[in-house]
């Protein structure tokens, strides 16, 4: 294994709180390779590459790992992430759901900085075949990409596109010179839909791009690591977990102040793993931070449950065409089982109808990044509706025999559409 070769130009920092600074100086290097796949990351060397002392530093290599760039092995080493197949696999189509939908969503509401976005990506980066392998490689798409989700104005989007979209980006930049011609203009077809306000015609063309990156994955040399067997949770993720539970029960209200003097006390734990800990929860949208001042409980709110009812949707929208794409008969088989639907009276019981009908999806969506990312919003989903009066139903009677006739006919792109259609309907009034 051999140590990178860091570079020995001071990185240009801004002032952002520090962890996030060093965060996204590194995640660039990561993705266009300068911080080499497989290599070790000395932490002295990191230091003074970012100008920065070793707390911001482990709170940016912490995050670096959550969304797989990194290996962290506590009082060890560091090593940036090998390629795998299926990782890439993963986030490619996580990532791709998510910005289709983007996509899709602000074709229908192209403001002025919107539609300069996506003219910037036309008349640029995809100006032509070579313009796009370029900025592929240099890490030149993802800003122009956030910023296109963020133009949705929902926040979870960006939530799950920064998760997992580094991945997905590095596969980009690292074999950026296998992007032929029709990965140009499967990306200039999406944004050209967009821009006309054609939303289906911008999902569409989006998807077929995606799938055409997924079966890259399977030509570029890149192995399906197994996965890494489960270490034992380290002092922050026990912390988290602690915290996390705190709030999901409600001993933590909504909007409550986090003070980590506090928090120390009543865990019998430092300040460090307790900031790391409420990092990690703001990154899952449990938590709220700002700069200099202390962290809080998220909020329910009509408008929150929306984003997140949208965003599941996406997500477990997906995960239903995967199904369907994978084990249609399988899928079937188990729809079959749950019927005839019944729902009893009570919102416990529509959450009981829906948790039966989503675990038969999960238990064969062939993505298990995706069953692990759509979990963790569905219970940060069930969470705010412990906080709010609407009632949450995605039990339509209807929605069990829609899958079930798509899954027969092999649709996937119809079985996807029922379940994301459920989901939003479910939304609170604004």
């Amino acid at each position: 294994m051999c140590t990178v070769p860091i570079p020995r130009e001071p990185m240009p920092l801004t002032r952002t709180p520090m962890r996030d600074e060093v965060y996204a100086a590194l995640v660039h290097r990561v993705i266009t390779g300068e911080l080499a796949p497989g290599s070790r990351l000395d932490d002295e060397e990191l230091q003074r590459l970012t100008g920065t002392s070793r707390a911001p530093l482990r709170e940016a290599l912490n995050q670096l790992a959550a969304v797989g760039l990194v290996d962290v092995a506590p009082r060890r080493s560091t090593h940036v992430t090998r390629l795998d197949g299926r990782a890439s696999r993963e986030s490619l189509e996580i990532d791709g759901a998510v910005l289709a939908q983007s996509l899709a969503e602000v074709a229908t509401r192209l403001d002025d900085g919107l539609r300069a976005t996506l003219e910037r990506l036309r008349t640029t980066v995809l100006a032509d075949a070579g313009s796009y392998r370029e900025a592929a490689r240099r890490d030149g798409l993802r800003p122009l990409l956030d910023a296109v989700v963020a133009g949705t104005g929902n926040p979870e989007y960006a939530r799950i596109s920064s998760s997992v979209g580094p991945v997905a980006h590095r596969f980009a930049a690292l074999h950026a010179d296998d992007l032929g011609p029709a990965h140009h203009s499967g990306m200039r077809a999406a944004v050209d839909a967009a821009l006309a306000g054609d939303a289906e015609g911008a999902r569409a063309a989006w998807l077929t791009l995606v799938d055409a990156l997924v079966a890259d994955t399977a030509m570029t040399g890149e192995s399906d690591h197994p996965p890494t067997p489960p270490s034992a949770p380290t002092l922050r993720q026990r912390t988290a977990d602690a915290i996390e539970q705190a709030i999901q029960d409600g001993t933590l209200g909504p909007g409550e102040t986090l003070r980590e003097s506090e928090l120390m006390v009543w865990l019998g734990v430092s300040r460090t793993p307790v900031r790391e800990a409420l990092a990690a929860l703001a990154r899952d949208g449990l938590v709220v931070q700002a700069h200099h001042r202390p962290a809080r409980v998220a909020e329910s709110t009509p408008a929150g449950l929306r984003h997140l009812l949208r965003a599941l949707g996406v997500l477990r929208g997906l995960a239903v065409r995967l199904t369907v794409e994978a084990d249609p008969d399988g899928l079937v088989t188990a729809l079959a089982a749950l019927e005839p639907w019944t729902v009893g009276p009570t919102p416990d019981d529509a959450v009981r109808a829906t948790l039966r009908l989503t675990s038969a999806v999960d238990a064969r969506c062939p993505n298990r990044l995706l069953v692990r990312h759509a979990s963790t919003l569905a219970a940060r989903t069930r969470w705010s509706v412990a906080h709010h009066p609407a009632r949450l139903d995605t039990s339509d009677p209807a929605l069990v025999g829609l899958l079930r006739d798509a899954a027969a006919a092999g649709d996937a792109d119809a079985a996807e559409r029922a379940v994301l259609s459920a989901y939003t309907a479910t939304a609170p009034a604004g």
